[in-house]
């Protein structure tokens, strides 16, 4: 299977902690890019924490009750082959800077082999440019026929 990757608690604004009201997932469950993996309470709003990663959960470190702040380990999930190829070609922060070994390209040769949408990191850009749409029919016989 692929690599275990850890998954800490984001930076979610000016909040020294926040409560964890519900977990969403648990040990062995498949997750996607995107799904959601806790709920979290601040004195302002609820929030969603989103999957990093494509995988299966590993251990939860965190409970219905806990009181998380930026950077806590929130669980681990082991990493699907392709999900962990990608990442480290998208350059996680951790090997992004002055990495050589983690170019752009291998990310859009994975796109294009044709990974699904929902496996692309958060801030990933579409490797296509936005299909040009023709005019309608209508329009282009009309402009032709008078």
């Amino acid at each position: 299977m692929g690599k275990e990757r850890e998954v800490l608690l984001p930076d979610i604004g000016d909040f020294a902690e926040v409560e964890v009201i519900e977990v969403l997932v648990a040990e062995g469950d498949r997750v996607r890019v995107e799904d959601s993996l806790i709920t979290l309470e601040s004195d302002k709003a609820a929030m969603e924490i989103p999957a990093p990663y494509s995988g299966v959960v590993g251990v939860v470190k965190v409970a219905v009750g806990d009181k998380i702040s930026a950077g806590d380990l929130l669980l681990s999930i082991e990493v699907d082959g392709d999900a962990a190829a990608q990442a480290e070609a998208q350059g996680q922060p951790s090997t992004q800077e002055g990495s050589a070994q983690s170019p752009p390209a291998p990310a859009a040769a994975l796109t294009k082999n044709g990974l699904a949408g929902s496996q692309r990191l958060p801030g990933e850009k579409l490797a296509s440019t936005p299909p040009v749409l023709p005019l309608p029919t209508d329009v282009a016989a009309g402009r032709k026929a008078h």
